[in-house]
């Protein structure tokens, strides 16, 4: 789980959000991490206002059956990455250490509309695409923090910060409500992430085997 602060371009369109996702890495001997991993982006804070043309002039959205719609506006989105990096332990008898991450992803949000009265028919369908202004393109991400192996096998966790650089893009033909052409777009995200592991572990060549 983490919680993350959009810059630059992405903070244009949405505020702080959460993550939620899972991943599998495999810890090599010589304590370097591999890690591929997915999350789910959410939130509630959306600054632009992609209905703006519908509404009137007290910011109302008046729906088909003439009462005002019942439509928020949502974050969504979804990051995927592949990293790779290495834990520096603390000592030589313990696997546990500050972790140090890079690698790269895909990044895709968008705003979803949600409308409850189902009212408003130019949110419905297809329609819908023209007003999400979804992005999607390719990310350079990084992480540093402390992650914890036990030796009792029972507590594993890891607690850092996350840096990343999304090189994303319209993907929409027609953006509704708006004559601006996006360009490229440059989405900053930083954020802070805790996760618990499931470890499992592998010897090679064990002197006995107890059943």
């Amino acid at each position: 789980f983490g919680y993350q602060l959009p810059l630059n371009d992405m903070n244009q369109r949405f505020g702080g959000f959460n993550t939620l996702g899972a991943g599998y890495s495999v810890l090599l001997k010589n304590n370097i991490q591999i890690e591929a991993s997915g999350s789910i982006l959410y939130g509630k804070n959306v600054k632009e206002d992609v209905l703006i043309g519908l509404r009137d002039e007290n910011g109302l959205i008046i729906g088909s059956n003439g009462g005002d719609a019942m439509i928020f506006l949502r974050m969504r989105g979804i990051h995927l990455k592949l990293m790779a990096g290495k834990v520096f332990s603390t000592s030589s008898k313990t696997r546990s250490g500050i972790k140090l991450m890079g690698g790269i992803g895909l990044l895709q949000h968008r705003v979803r509309i949600q409308d409850d009265s189902r009212s408003v028919a130019q949110v419905i369908g297809d329609y819908l695409y023209g007003y999400d202004r979804k992005a999607s393109g390719i990310s350079l991400n990084q992480f540093i923090g402390y992650q914890h192996i036990g030796k009792n096998k029972r507590l594993n966790f890891y607690a850092g910060f996350d840096f990343s650089q999304g090189f994303t893009k319209n993907v929409r033909d027609f953006n509704f409500g708006t004559s601006a052409i996006e360009s490229n777009r440059s989405d900053l995200i930083v954020g802070f992430r805790i996760g618990v592991m499931l470890v499992f572990y592998k010897f090679d060549k064990p002197d006995e085997i107890f059943y």
